[in-house]
């Protein structure tokens, strides 16, 4: 299943900080009635606070009985929290655990749940003996192992993972199951069998198709239903996801003329009015000028950003991936020619219709795309986009009348990002009136 869901940034007010716990809002209201089932906690030391205690006391609202268990009694995690000013930092958190993993006994649970965290390696590395028997007992009980984020590597210990589909984050803890034999599958959740996976940051929905599965486990429960009843439009919104990485094969320009044919279609007020656009593409093919704009952006990003990426080293393979891997580029800008005259009261509001015009476009381009099998990359993130400016126009010759607004690539992708995170719609909607920050209006 393809991520439907959205994330709201909750800010608890605790001192200086607050603690950023479980974020996804979901677009239903139904619960579930887990009160006959038994879930144990298995976490260890560099565990994710908001994976491994929110997502328990999720359940455990729902009526289910939760113990923890881990390799020592006491651990050390981490918990995110999010300051006044915005952004998100770890801070420790300790965890006294009821079970040390010897004393789980799977007969015992409805699910074993591995929680995520920095320490699954060690875990897997340090325990895997124990795991293995652990989850050998759960087969044979018929007991469901559960994991989520970089936690599914240790259901590599699995005797019956191989053939199994299953989700995760990180390259070595999928490259660990794929070892195994499983099957990867870049989904926010999978279910197989027995194997119940997840991606991170999606833990409500983790935790409610795992609730789910636990009380209907033939199929028939509300979020299977709600799945069921979206439109194919829906579906489509719901699985749109951009790449971090597109590889280096060319796109035919059958298919490239299809897709920015699309960009088109929802962008015209009139069948026969306001066209062409007043935003302009530029696609950069050739490989000696895509060189000269990684040497040039990454120059610029050294100079601005050296601190914000950690190392030189570190911005030349970005800016490898952006400019240099990719057969094409595309750089978009705004006609200002194009708009009435800078004393026209419309000016601005001419400016405005071409950004807002444009968005649409972009979103019509990567819906084709993925729905062709392709992948968008959004390369049009600040600190990106002023340290392009410079070596954008000097080298394509870029005229002053045009404003340089974004850039994207199109291809074949080598990875994914996880599906757009949204905002619960109280944050972007207020009725009757604009409210402002601080609760005044």
């Amino acid at each position: 299943m393809k991520k439907i869901l959205f994330v709201l940034m909750l800010l608890l007010a605790f001192g200086a900080s607050a603690r950023a716990e479980i974020e996804e809002t979901l677009p239903f209201q139904f619960s579930y009635d887990l009160s006959r089932f038994r879930i144990v906690t298995i976490a260890a030391d560099g565990f994710s606070f908001e994976e491994t205690v929110e997502m328990s006391r999720l359940w455990q609202a729902m009526g289910a009985q939760v113990d923890y268990a881990g390799p020592k009694k006491g651990l050390t995690g981490e918990k995110l929290v999010v300051s006044p000013a915005g952004g998100h930092r770890g801070e420790p958190v300790q965890l006294t655990v009821d079970l040390l993993l010897p004393e789980v006994d799977a007969a015992r649970y409805d699910l074993v749940y591995i929680a995520g965290g920095d320490g699954i390696g060690p875990l897997v590395q340090e325990h895997g003996a124990i795991l293995k028997e652990l989850f050998a007992k759960a087969q044979q009980e018929k007991t469901r192992l559960a994991a989520i984020c970089h936690a599914p590597m240790a259901l590599s210990l699995a005797d019956r993972i191989k053939g199994k589909k299953v989700t995760g984050n990180g390259d070595a803890e999928l490259g660990a199951l794929r070892k195994a034999g499983a099957v990867i599958v870049d989904e926010a959740f999978v279910g197989d069998g027995m194997f119940l996976t997840g991606q991170y940051p999606f833990m409500r929905t983790f935790v409610f198709q795992v609730a789910e599965t636990l009380q209907f486990p033939d199929g028939n429960g509300p979020f299977h239903e709600f799945l069921s009843a979206r439109t194919s439009l829906e579906k489509a919104f719901d699985d749109l996801r951009n790449s971090q990485e597109i590889s280096g094969e060319k796109i035919p320009e059958a298919t490239l003329e299809a897709i920015f044919r699309s960009a088109f279609k929802t962008i015209l007020m009139q069948p026969w009015g306001n066209f062409p656009p007043l935003f302009k593409v530029v696609r950069v093919g050739d490989a000696a000028t895509r060189e000269a704009l990684a040497r040039g952006v990454g120059a610029e990003l050294k100079l601005q950003y050296l601190s914000a990426f950690g190392s030189e080293q570190r911005i030349d393979e970005i800016v490898g991936k952006c400019f240099r891997v990719p057969a094409d580029v595309f750089f978009v800008f705004i006609d200002m020619q194009s708009l009435p005259p800078a004393a026209s009261q419309l000016r601005e509001i001419y400016f405005r219709a071409a950004v807002t015009r444009y968005g649409s476009a972009l979103e019509n381009i990567a819906l084709t795309a993925r729905s062709l099998g392709l992948g968008v990359g959004l390369l049009g993130f600040p600190p990106f986009l002023r340290s392009a400016e410079k070596p954008v126009r000097e080298i394509l010759a870029v005229p002053e009348s045009m404003a340089f607004i974004d850039m994207f690539l199109i291809g074949h992708p080598l990875r994914s990002n996880p599906p757009a995170i949204g905002k619960s719609l109280s944050l972007i909607m207020s009725e009757g009136r604009l409210s402002r920050p601080g609760g005044t209006e």
